[in-house]
């Protein structure tokens, strides 16, 4: 043990602390887990967040991610869905993802195709999200909605992405604010012109 580093009992007491305070999300792979989780979260009177599994994009695609959602919202439609589909590294998946009408996604990898896609998904009233979510996968579970209403039972933890003001909504990818395309080229422009000023 290092002086600062705290003792091996107290390091899994403030994981477990940080965990608990983050928001809820379930990450599904199928249409059957994601209806699952849609039915626990209306059996609490709570909203939920899905995931897609890690990588969606590429492997599954964004439509077939919207299609479950959408399949999964028909049976508990009064209940409040955020669905982010992750992108893994992949720009152009999370491009094609912003084409079709996904609203909310997760992408990895170059922090300046980040600030580009960020800034493509803000034009277009959607969300890079980079939120970090205590999240419950459920792949290979068994009973999944009895797993998702343990997992929910938090009421502290019901805040999701879409119920945030818009203000505390996560634009930056590296936690610094990013201009707008048009308004880093308008400032560049200013800057050629006074320089060019004899």
């Amino acid at each position: 043990m290092g002086l600062l580093q705290p003792h091996e009992r107290h390091r899994g007491r403030a994981r477990q602390a940080r965990l608990s305070q983050a928001p809820k999300a379930i990450v599904v792979h199928s249409l059957a887990q994601a209806q699952a989780a849609l039915a626990a979260a209306a059996s609490l009177g709570a909203p939920v967040v899905l995931l897609s599994g890690p990588g969606a994009a590429s492997y599954a695609g964004p439509a077939w991610f919207l299609e479950i959602v959408r399949q999964a919202r028909l049976a508990h439609p009064d209940v409040p869905v955020t669905a982010i589909l992750d992108c893994a590294d992949q720009p152009g998946r999370a491009l094609a993802a912003l084409r079709i009408g996904v609203k909310h996604l997760r992408l990895a990898g170059n922090p300046c195709a980040r600030a580009r896609v960020a800034a493509i998904a803000e034009a277009m009233g959607a969300v890079l999200d980079v939120t970090r979510y205590d999240a419950l996968d459920l792949a290979g579970v068994g009973d999944a909605e009895a797993e998702v209403t343990a997992f929910l039972r938090d009421a502290s933890s019901f805040e999701t992405p879409a119920a945030r003001a818009p203000q505390d909504e996560a634009r930056s990818v590296n936690s610094q604010q990013l201009p707008h395309p048009e308004e880093a080229r308008s400032a560049v422009s200013k800057d050629a012109k006074r320089k060019a000023r004899p």
